[in-house]
C-alpha cells in the first residue's frame, strides 16, 4: 500500500510539474535543441554521477573503512535530491545522515570537504576557460579562479 501511494504521489507531482511548465513550451525547446549536445549530456550525466559517488566513497572510507558502494550511492543520491529542493543546496550536507552507523557527524564534515573539492574543480575549469577569452578582464578573472584552485590544493 505504501509503495502504491509513493508511485501515485510521484505521478501526480510529475503531472503537476509538467502542467505548470507548459508541455508545449518544453516540446518546442526540445525541438530547437542540438541533438548531439543533448545526447552527449545524457551520456555524460550518469558518468559524472558515478564519479562523484566514487569520490564520496573514498572520502567516507577515511571515516568508516567498511563504507560500501551501495551506502555511498544511497547517501549521495539522497543528498543530491535534497540539494535540489533546499536553499543553497543545504540538503547535500545531510548526506551523512543517511548512512548506518555512528559516524554521521564526521561524514557530514566530509560532505563539506567534498563541496570544497567541487568548488576548486569548478574554479580550475572556469579559470582555464576564461584564459582563452580575448578580453583582459575575463583573463584576469580566469587567472584569479586558477589561483583559487592552486591555493586550495596547496
Amino acid at each position: 500500500m505504501r509503495q502504491a501511494l509513493a508511485y501515485l504521489s510521484t505521478a501526480l507531482l510529475l503531472g503537476l510539474i509538467l502542467w505548470w511548465a507548459k508541455p508545449s513550451v518544453i516540446l518546442e525547446s526540445l525541438q530547437s535543441a542540438e541533438l548531439g549536445v543533448l545526447g552527449l549530456a545524457l551520456l555524460l550525466t550518469p558518468v559524472v554521477i558515478a564519479l562523484k559517488i566514487w569520490r564520496w566513497l573514498i572520502l567516507a572510507r577515511t571515516v568508516d573503512p567498511d563504507f560500501s558502494v551501495p551506502d555511498a550511492a544511497r547517501s549521495y543520491l539522497v543528498g543530491l535530491a535534497l540539494a535540489t529542493v533546499t536553499p543553497l543546496a543545504a540538503g547535500e550536507a545531510m548526506r551523512g545522515m543517511f548512512v548506518k552507523g555512528g559516524s554521521r557527524a564526521q561524514l557530514t564534515g566530509k560532505t563539506i570537504l567534498d563541496k570544497f573539492i567541487d568548488l576548486a574543480s569548478l574554479s580550475l575549469f572556469a579559470g582555464v576557460g576564461l584564459l582563452f577569452i580575448d578580453h583582459a578582464q575575463q583573463r584576469a578573472v580566469g587567472a584569479l579562479l586558477c589561483s583559487v584552485f592552486v591555493a586550495f590544493v596547496f
